[in-house]
């Protein structure tokens, strides 16, 4: 009988705990507007490397805890280093109050990407109600090659004099063909 009420107990417990949580996260989650951002991607992809366009396109999702919500505004920033996003500043782009619904392949508008360029960005939305929500978590994203002067390299193959040696028609030698 003592195994069964400190079973009970404990499941109370753990329930009555569960409650006591829910509220602070539901109500946290209220402070910031009622929507969070979520799940950022540049081209389709969390922290790529390699884009091939000049203008990468943005996406996100939303979470809310209230029903109908919606976006009614983003403002994006994109630094050229952490600590610059950090710090709020945009010196890549900083699109400032977009008023738009849009969270789906918003395009790039900032001042020109380079090759190999690593790139930081985040994001902020309104809800319906024009209740801001607190940043989104840092995503990056790296430009690729985009110049054709920027792809350097050589054929890989062996050379015409180790060709001829290693080569005999009709037999094998040397390992090669």
């Amino acid at each position: 009988m003592k195994t069964f009420a400190v079973v009970m107990l404990t499941g109370m417990m753990v329930i009555c705990a569960e409650f006591m949580l829910v509220p602070s996260c539901l109500a946290k989650q209220a402070d910031k507007g009622g929507i969070t951002v979520e799940e950022l991607h540049c081209e389709y992809a969390k922290n790529p490397l390699g884009i091939d366009t000049l203008q990468p396109r943005f996406s996100w999702i939303l979470e809310s805890n209230r029903r109908g919500q919606m976006q009614s505004a983003y403002h994006i920033l994109v630094a050229s280093n952490a600590e610059q996003l950090k710090r709020g500043i945009g010196d890549k782009w900083d699109s400032g109050k977009v008023a738009s619904e849009e969270s789906v392949n918003v395009p790039y508008q900032g001042k020109s990407l380079a090759s190999e360029e690593e790139c930081y960005w985040k994001v902020r939305v309104w809800d319906k109600d024009g209740k801001a929500s607190a940043w989104s978590e840092p995503a990056t994203f790296e430009m690729g090659l985009i110049k054709e002067s920027d792809w350097q390299g050589q054929w890989i193959g062996m050379s015409e004099a180790d060709s001829a040696l290693n080569y005999i028609p009709g037999k094998r030698s040397g390992g090669f063909c």
